[in-house]
């Protein structure tokens, strides 16, 4: 119940016109997360780069199967999504 609130907090501030960017490594974060709500860093190359959730079909397909992201996170879904890419 703590990371609804936690979540529901951001979100009032960010409907407020500010800009929020969370990090974390909370999976039960990542959990009450929508699709379109989840980014993801990953080095390559000796560069940054950042990934939509919502932009990957192999990722949104698993999530609209009712797979939790939490679940494809501890099963390495999203490391390998972008090698594929």
């Amino acid at each position: 119940k703590s990371v609804i609130l936690f979540v529901e907090h951001f979100f009032n501030y960010a409907l407020s016109g500010s800009q929020v960017l969370v990090s974390s490594y909370s999976l039960d974060l990542l959990n009450v997360l929508e699709l379109d709500e989840v980014f993801w860093l990953f080095k390559q190359d000796g560069y940054t780069s950042l990934k939509k959730t919502k932009d990957n079909e192999q990722l949104a397909e698993h999530i609209r199967l009712c797979d939790k992201m939490r679940y494809l996170w501890i099963h390495g879904f999203f490391s390998r999504v972008h090698l594929n890419e």
